[in-house]
C-alpha cells in the first residue's frame, strides 16, 4: 500500500511543479490547438485525480486526506491567480500599446447572455487575436477601435484596456 502512496505522491508533486513552473508561455497563452488544453487537463483532471487517489490510499490521517481533497478543488483558482500575476508582471515590465479592431461580437451565456468581443491587432506585421472578453456595458461593435496592451516579447500576452476592471 505504501508503494501506491509513493507513486501518487511523486506524480502529484511532479504535476504541480510542471503546472506552475514547467509550462512555457506558448502553452500558457495558447488560444488554439492542443496546447490550449494542456493546462486545463493538468489543473482539472490530472492533479485532482492524483490528489484524490492519494487521499483514498491514506489510512488513519483525516487531516491529510482533507488537505488533498481541498487541493483538488482549489487548484484551478490558485492557478488562475498565479497566471494573472505572471501576465501583470509582463505588462508592467515590457507592456506596449497598440490599437485593435473589434473583429467578433457574440452573445454568450445563459438567461439573456452577455456580449463578448474579440479584437485583432498587429505587431511587427503579424496579426494577433485577443481572447474573448466580456463587454459588460455592451458598448462595442464590430469595427470599433480599442486599446490593446501586450508584452513586447510575446504579444499573445495581451489585454483590452477598455474592458479591464
Amino acid at each position: 500500500m505504501k508503494s501506491k502512496q509513493l507513486v501518487y505522491s511523486v506524480f502529484l508533486i511532479g504535476l504541480i511543479v510542471l503546472t506552475f513552473f514547467g509550462l512555457g508561455e506558448d502553452i500558457l497563452y495558447a488560444q488554439y490547438g492542443i496546447k490550449r488544453w494542456i493546462p486545463i487537463i493538468l489543473i482539472f483532471i490530472l492533479v485532482p485525480f492524483f490528489a484524490i487517489m492519494l487521499a483514498i490510499s491514506i489510512k488513519n490521517n483525516q487531516r491529510v486526506k482533507n488537505g488533498l481533497l481541498i487541493l483538488a478543488v482549489i487548484m484551478g483558482p490558485i492557478f488562475g491567480l498565479w497566471h494573472r500575476q505572471l501576465s501583470t508582471q509582463k505588462w508592467s515590465e515590457e507592456g506596449q500599446l497598440t490599437k485593435g479592431i473589434v473583429s467578433e461580437r457574440w452573445l454568450g451565456g445563459r438567461r439573456g447572455g452577455k456580449w463578448n468581443i474579440k479584437c485583432e491587432f498587429k505587431v511587427k506585421n503579424t496579426r494577433f487575436t485577443t481572447f474573448g472578453k466580456w463587454d459588460r456595458e455592451d458598448l462595442y461593435r464590430v469595427g470599433d477601435t480599442l486599446t490593446i496592451q501586450y508584452a513586447e516579447s510575446n504579444p499573445n500576452i495581451h489585454r483590452i484596456l477598455e474592458l479591464e476592471d
